[in-house]
This record gives C-alpha cells, sequence and structure tokens, in this order.
C-alpha cells in the first residue's frame, strides 16, 4: 500500500541506495551481506556521510514488480536483496543531551 503512495520513500530520500544482495544457495550469504553493510557503514561514517540500514526490498524483493525493477537495475535474478544502505550527508541537527534512567549505570574507561 504504502509502495503506491507517490510520497513515500522508504530510503528517506537519501541521494544513493546501495543495494546488497547475494545468491541464497549457501547457508552464510545472508551473513556475507551483513558483513558487506557493515563495512559499507564503518567507511561512510569515517568520510563523514550518515547512513541508515533499509530493510523493505528485503521483505518485497520476490514481487513481481519489484523484481522486475531489481532486473533493470542490474540484480541478478538469481539473487536475493538482504538489505541497503541509504548514505547522504545528515542535516546538521543539535545534539541532544542524553538523559539515562534512574539506575542506569554508565562505566567509563
Amino acid at each position: 500500500e504504502r509502495g503506491h503512495s507517490h510520497t513515500y520513500c522508504c530510503y528517506y530520500h537519501a541521494p544513493t541506495l546501495v543495494i546488497v544482495s547475494n545468491e541464497p544457495t549457501q547457508w552464510w550469504a545472508a551473513m556475507d551481506c551483513a558483513c558487506a553493510m557493515q563495512n559499507i557503514f564503518l567507511a561512510a561514517k569515517s568520510l563523514g556521510i550518515g547512513s541508515c540500514w533499509i530493510n523493505q526490498l528485503g521483505q518485497t524483493y520476490d514481487d513481481p514488480e519489484v523484481r522486475a525493477f531489481l532486473t533493470k537495475l542490474g540484480i541478478p535474478e538469481n539473487h536475493r536483496v538482504y538489505g541497503c544502505a541509504a548514505l547522504g550527508y545528515a542535516a546538521a541537527a543539535p545534539v541532544k543531551e542524553r538523559q539515562l534512567a534512574e539506575g542506569t549505570v554508565t562505566i567509563i574507561k
């Protein structure tokens, strides 16, 4: 339903979306993709780029319309989408002071 809305954007209008996919024939395919995503996020952070893990394509990649679009983008037909990384420069926002719940223990070394 949201996918047909002209105002909905599952990747928050980020200028870049990296789609991470793999052949699901091996049991470690999802783990390989998760490691790749983490490396993308770490590299983005080191460059001052904001990132967000997006799951929608991981849930809808086998829908015929979504599959056709992924194929048009060059994602192989035999691949499953395990996640996407939305990348962009975050808007400058004041950092809120974090309020800890009573009884919270924080150890700083």
